[in-house]
């Protein structure tokens, strides 16, 4: 949409928690990407951890935290249990940075883990976390969600499952202008259970089944969207 000149422009930086040597390393990435290096033509930038923590602590403390060019920065923290260490500092700066005022910085984080923060992070971490709760409960009660993970984590336990859920159900009560809430949640779970598609797949036999099943590991497993 930003480059369709349909939103306003941003910087995205992804850092995924697999693909990092270690958690601080997530510092020289976010780095990298607010100062426009382009990694692609110049690789990365040789500079150690310290440094890029404490240019980072000056960036985003006089720039309200804007990427190049002045614009809002978006950070993707994936795989966010990888980089959860025993002092949890990583996620505590990450998460600490867009809470000043007039902050420009967005950091979104995705665990595999549903109750990471209640069961991992320490209180001062989840400090940074709790002003979220409140936006949330607008759009989703908090029994939808519950309803939706448990559907999902006695079939499945895929997560992404939980969210498609959650936003059809949002979706639905939309024109309404209310709160999503449990029964509305039952009905969109009971129309995907009777989609032509889950249909389709309780008439396969057990060898199609398992030969869609291996498709999809592999696909999951390659990152691409198909298999040979």
């Amino acid at each position: 949409m930003a480059e369709n000149n349909e939103t306003h422009p941003f910087k995205y930086v992804e850092i995924n928690g697999f693909k990092i040597p270690e958690p601080p390393a997530a510092y020289n990435l976010l780095r990298e990407g607010v100062s426009g290096h382009d990694v692609t033509k110049h690789g990365h930038l040789r500079i150690g951890v310290k440094e890029s923590l404490k240019a980072l602590t000056r960036h985003f403390s006089g720039s309200g935290g804007r990427g190049p060019g002045g614009h809002a920065c978006v950070v993707f923290m994936n795989e966010l249990d990888q980089l959860v260490t025993a002092k949890q500092d990583v996620v505590y700066i990450f998460f600490n940075w867009p809470t000043p005022v007039g902050s420009t910085l967005v950091v979104i984080a995705v665990a595999n883990t549903m109750d990471l923060p209640e069961r991992v992070m320490s209180g001062r971490v989840r400090s940074r976390l709790d002003g979220l709760e409140d936006d949330a409960q607008e759009a989703l009660s908090i029994d939808a969600i519950r309803l939706a993970a448990m559907k999902v984590s006695s079939i499945s336990g895929d997560a992404r499952r939980v969210l498609d859920i959650c936003r059809r159900t949002v979706e639905l009560v939309l024109p309404k202008r209310r709160t999503a809430r449990a029964p509305e949640v039952k009905e969109v779970i009971q129309v995907m259970q009777n989609s032509p598609t889950a249909a389709y797949l309780r008439e396969c036999s057990f060898h199609e089944r398992m030969m869609l099943a291996s498709l999809i590991k592999c696909i999951k497993r390659e990152g691409v969207d198909e298999i040979k």
